[in-house]
This record gives C-alpha cells, sequence and structure tokens, in this order.
C-alpha cells in the first residue's frame, strides 16, 4: 500500500473513531419522550437560538439583542462569522428538509467536522515529515482524547471545535509558509487565516500572536523571509480584517472593545501589519531593537483596558467566571473535588506532563536552524501555555500533547524505520493506556440532558413557560445558568445570562443576585415592572449521606444554600396573591417542599 493510501485510511479510520467518541452525547442531545434535540453545554443553547433565528426569521441574524441583560440590552459577544456560517447550512438543510428540527441538523454539525480536524492534523504531521506509525499515534490520541468529544460531542454546537480548527490552520499554514518562504501564495493564506480568525471568536487575535514572536526570532537571527513574501503576508492579513470587520455592526457604530469584533481588532491587525513590514525593511541592530521595543510600549497605550480586560477574563477574576468549569485551569481542576484524577480523565496522564513541553521547546526553538522548526517551536510553548491557563483555552495547544512527544521521539528513535508495525502497536497501547482514565469516566458515561442536570429535571416545566411566554412575553426571571435555557426556548426576556466578558455583565449578574435574595413580597416591589414570571428552582435538595446514600437534605440546609426568593417561592403556601403557580415539580409533600416551579406574576391592581 502506497503511503498516500496509508494516510488516507489512517485519516478516515481516526476520524470515525472521533466521530463514534462524539456520539456518546447522544443521551444529553435528544430528550427520548418528546423526540427532542437540544443543544449541549449552556453556551450552545444561545448559539443555537441565535442561528435559528438567523436562518428562520426575517431579521436574520442579529448582534444586539434586546432581550438579554433587560432592559438595557446586550450586545453578543461572539461575532457574526460562526453563527451565520451555521445559519445557510441549516437554510439548505431545512429546504432539503421541510418541518424538519432545526437542532437535528446542527446536533451533528461538530460531529461531522471532527474529519475536517482530523485532516488538518494529518496536514501537520506531513508537514512535519513525520512516518505512518508516527502519525497513527497521533491521530488516535486526537481520536479518543475526551478534549476530541467536549469539541465535537453530538448536540456541542459551541463554537470551539471551529476555533481548533483556526489554530491548527495556522500551524498548518505557518509551517507551509516557513518551509518555503518564497513562496507567495502560502504566506497569502497564512495572513487569510490569520484576519478572519477574529470573525469566529474575538480572542482569537492572539493567533496573531506566535507568528510575529517567529518573525521577531527570524529578524533577530538574519533569517527573515523575503521582502515580497512578508508584503504578502501583512497585506493578506490587513485586507481580510477589514473584510471580516465590515459585516460588524459594533465596527461600524465606532466600538473599541476586545469584548466584539469593532475597530480594537483592526488596530490589532494594523500594528501586526506594522511590525511585519518593520521587520522586513530594517534589519536586527541594537538601536532597531530599541526603536521596536520603543514603538511596542507605544502602541500598547491605546489598547491598555481591552489588555486589562482580557487579563480578567484569562485569570478568572470576572464575576462567577471561576465559578464556571470551562473557566478553570489543570491546576485549579487538581485542587477541586476531583483531584488529580479529574485532570487525567480530561487530558490524559500526558497532561501531567505537559508543562515540560514548555522549556523543552524553548530549547529546541534556540537551537532550531530553519525557520519551520522555530514556528513550531513557538506555537507548541504559546499553546500549551494557553492549555494550562483555563480548561476553555486546550484547543490552542491540545495539538501538541501527543505531537510535541511524538516530534522529539521520531528524532530520537529510528526503530520505526525498521520496526515500523512494532513501533505503531507499542504507541497505541502507551497512548491508549494514558487515555484510559478519560475512556471509562468521560466515554462510558451517560451525561444528562443538556450536559447539565437541573436543565433535565426541570425539562418538563419549559413547556408550561413556552406557552405563558407566546401569549404574554415578558421578563422571566431566573439565575443566570438558566438565562440561556430560557432565551433558547422562550419568546421572553431575562435579565442575567452566562455572558460574563463586560461591565455590564457583572452589574447584571449583581442584580440577579440582589433580587434573588429578596423575600416574594420584596420581589413584587423592587423588580422591574416588565417581570411576568420566575422559573423558581431549588439547588442542593440531594446530598450523600455518611453511608454513602443520596438522600433529600434537610429543610435547613435547603434554606441556607439557596436564594431566599426561589426557596420561599418553592416552600411557602401563604404567597401573595399575585403569584400564580403555573407548574410545578414535586419534592416532599410532608414538608411542603417542591423543588421547580414556574410562577407568574399577575398585574397589581
Amino acid at each position: 500500500m502506497s503511503r498516500q493510501a496509508q494516510l488516507l485510511a489512517l485519516w478516515a479510520i481516526s476520524s470515525f473513531i472521533a466521530a463514534f467518541v462524539a456520539l456518546q452525547f447522544s443521551d444529553a442531545a435528544y430528550e427520548e419522550q418528546t423526540g427532542t434535540w437540544v443543544p449541549v453545554s449552556n453556551d450552545s443553547f444561545y448559539h443555537a437560538r441565535r442561528i435559528v433565528d438567523a436562518a428562520t426569521t426575517v431579521d436574520g441574524l442579529y448582534q444586539f439583542d434586546t432581550k438579554m441583560h433587560v432592559p438595557e440590552g446586550s450586545w453578543i459577544n461572539w461575532p457574526w462569522a460562526y453563527d451565520w456560517s451555521m445559519a445557510q447550512g441549516l437554510k439548505l438543510w431545512l429546504k432539503l428538509n421541510p418541518g424538519g428540527q432545526p437542532m437535528a441538523f446542527l446536533a451533528h454539525v461538530p460531529v461531522y467536522w471532527a474529519f475536517i480536524n482530523a485532516a488538518l492534523l494529518l496536514g501537520i504531521c506531513v508537514m512535519l515529515q513525520l512516518s505512518v506509525p508516527w502519525i497513527a499515534m497521533v491521530l488516535f490520541a486526537y481520536a479518543i482524547s475526551p478534549l476530541t468529544m467536549f469539541l465535537h460531542g453530538v448536540g456541542i454546537i459551541d463554537h470551539h471545535y471551529i476555533e481548533y480548527t483556526l489554530v491548527l490552520l495556522t500551524v498548518l499554514n505557518g509551517l507551509r509558509w516557513l518551509k518555503s518562504p518564497d513562496q507567495l501564495a502560502r504566506a497569502v493564506l497564512l495572513g487569510i487565516t490569520l484576519g478572519a480568525a477574529p470573525a469566529f471568536h474575538t480572542g482569537l487575535f492572539i493567533l496573531q500572536a506566535p507568528v510575529l514572536a517567529t518573525l521577531w526570532v527570524l529578524w533577530v537571527r538574519g533569517m527573515t523571509p523575503g521582502r515580497d513574501s512578508m508584503l504578502a503576508l501583512s497585506t493578506s492579513l490587513i485586507l481580510t480584517s477589514v473584510a471580516v470587520l465590515l459585516p460588524s455592526e459594533a465596527f461600524r457604530a465606532g466600538f473599541f472593545q476586545f469584548a466584539v469584533l469593532s475597530w480594537f481588532h483592526l488596530y490589532i491587525a494594523a500594528t501586526s501589519t506594522l511590525l511585519i513590514a518593520g521587520f522586513a525593511r530594517f534589519s536586527f541592530t541594537p538601536k532597531n531593537l530599541g526603536w521596536l521595543m520603543l514603538i511596542g510600549v507605544l502602541l500598547l497605550i491605546p489598547i491598555w483596558n481591552d489588555t486589562i480586560g482580557g487579563a480578567a477574563f484569562l485569570s478568572g477574576e470576572i464575576t462567577l467566571l471561576d465559578k464556571i468549569t470551562e473557566a478553570k485551569s489543570p491546576l485549579a481542576m487538581a485542587e477541586g473535588p476531583g483531584g488529580i484524577a479529574s485532570v487525567v480523565s480530561y487530558y490524559s496522564l500526558l497532561g501531567l506532563i505537559a508543562p515540560l513541553l514548555i522549556p523543552v521547546y524553548l530549547w529546541s526553538g534556540y537551537r532550531a536552524r530553519n525557520p519551520a522548526d522555530v514556528f513550531l517551536a513557538v506555537m507548541v510553548v504559546f499553546g500549551v501555555a494557553l492549555l494550562l491557563t483555563q480548561f476553555r483555552l486546550h484547543y490552542f495547544g491540545s495539538f501538541a500533547l501527543v505531537l510535541g512527544w511524538v516530534l522529539i521521539a521520531s528524532k530520537k528513535l529510528n526503530i520505526a524505520d525498521y520496526r515500523p508495525l512494532l513501533t505503531l502497536i507499542a504507541g497505541l497501547i502507551l497512548i491508549g493506556g494514558a487515555s484510559y482514565s478519560g475512556i471509562t469516566n468521560k466515554m462510558m458515561v451517560r451525561y444528562p440532558l443538556g450536559q447539565d442536570p437541573a436543565y433535565e429535571d426541570t425539562f418538563s416545566l419549559f413547556g408550561t413557560l413556552i406557552d405563558a411566554c407566546n401569549k404574554d412575553p415578558g421578563i422571566a426571571f431566573a439565575d443566570n445558568n438558566f438565562g440561556h435555557y430560557i432565551r433558547y426556548h422562550t419568546n421572553c426576556s431575562v435579565i442575567a445570562n452566562n455572558f460574563l466578558m463586560t461591565p455590564l455583565h457583572e452589574r447584571k449578574i449583581r442584580e440577579m443576585q440582589q433580587l434573588a435574595n429578596l423575600s416574594p413580597e420584596e420581589f413584587l416591589e423592587a423588580a422591574p415592572p416588565d417581570v411576568k414570571y420566575i422559573f423558581a428552582r431549588l439547588v442542593k435538595f440531594y446530598g450523600r449521606r455518611e453511608n454513602g446514600e443520596f438522600a433529600l437534605t434537610s429543610t435547613e440546609y435547603l434554606k441556607a444554600n439557596n436564594p431566599r426568593l426561589f426557596f420561599e417561592l418553592n416552600s411557602r403556601d401563604d404567597l401573595p396573591e399575585r403569584y400564580r403557580v403555573l407548574n410545578e415539580l414535586p419534592l416532599d409533600e410532608n414538608r411542603g417542599l417542591v423543588r421547580a416551579r414556574v410562577i407568574e406574576i399577575l398585574p397589581a391592581e
């Protein structure tokens, strides 16, 4: 079998394995009793709502939402490109399947996208000239990784799997260009990738940083690519940036913010273009280095506030961000209830030695004598550093968890040249063993509907709220975790949700918390006049006893661990007459407790 045929077979097999693993979320994405497909993961609910609205309503894609963070409304942090692209695919699917559930299509897009990311990873391995056994290890690790499953799981239409695509495209196009720096088309492709990335997530402008770092190293060493090639890179970067910014309403409105696709991103692209031009125009001297550093400091001044805001997001200092799983670092996860086992179940045993990749590839980059090797070293250090910062950023460095070590092994060990089958088997066993915890603890388990036990438990109540909001839409008050769920299912508005990026978002979280800690009587006086419904639910109503069995917690415990409003709405029989219970889920009749209620607030006479 030719090498091309072997690589094609490896891609197909690994992609099908990855897709099969991604389908392990089927229980979370499909509600059997109603035959309903639902999004999986909190942010997927909002993506789904915006995509469906863009595909099926005359308003199309909205970038400012008047129905969240009411009454102010809020710009949507996610830029236009991902949801708009998904909406175009949904429109076509609905033409071919009239009357079909939109979520039936959307839920499976991430699964099939696993084939594309596998192809990009294969392309990187080919560019690095790895032999077939080593490539097989990398693709096998990708296919069985829980990190891949949480990107491509059925129903997980959050945009992180597209962010992974753009990371892989940056690595692939960067390697292709720097292996043949005089190829202008390759420089253009890299510039297009970097310029387009922020249209899919505002934070992806950061992909320009490792490219600039690489060019700086090459400049210092006198290895800068030719001027024509550098001009092609910078021109394609700035032109693509302008092209993807024009559809952004925040850009057209004159905003300069990291949180939305705005002039901030044009400023970053222009700065990168200026630096690339400087590397191409001037040779390295201590004097020129000094000027470059001075210009860099001056260019930082206009974006200082946004830089601080981005640092707050990465550090988890924004209100409630530290409570969200995807915002926790591997170290924070290791200090939590699951301990190191929790980290291993996501990242495999190789995750424990991932920090070692940073000094290893710093040394590798220092010793590298060709531009492509320098770039790879920078991308590994950059990606692994972000991977160690937050779980949600794992896709920046997950490609290196196995590839980083495989590349070193392929250079140090020549066994694959004369014992390819033995090398392959040994490598697959090693990777399978390192991933065993993830396979048993993340794949061979049942996930709750929507990947949230609270959502699964209260799913039956949403039908009641849907009907009520259709008849008389208004604000449905709930905690921030249910904000996206209510926005997805109903025509009602919400005060707070899990968009946690701007001062407005933090203020709305505090407003929600203050209202939730009032008595039902106080709430009627303090709540905004458009609040017409309350989705009141108790948390922590089950606990583990000393013998290990789960049982209902005490009333005193529930009172202490739930906001006052939600506790009293679910425990009192003497609620004010303006509260009308539309539906409820029982908990303990002997104590007069229910675990969740949908309540309508009647107008004051």
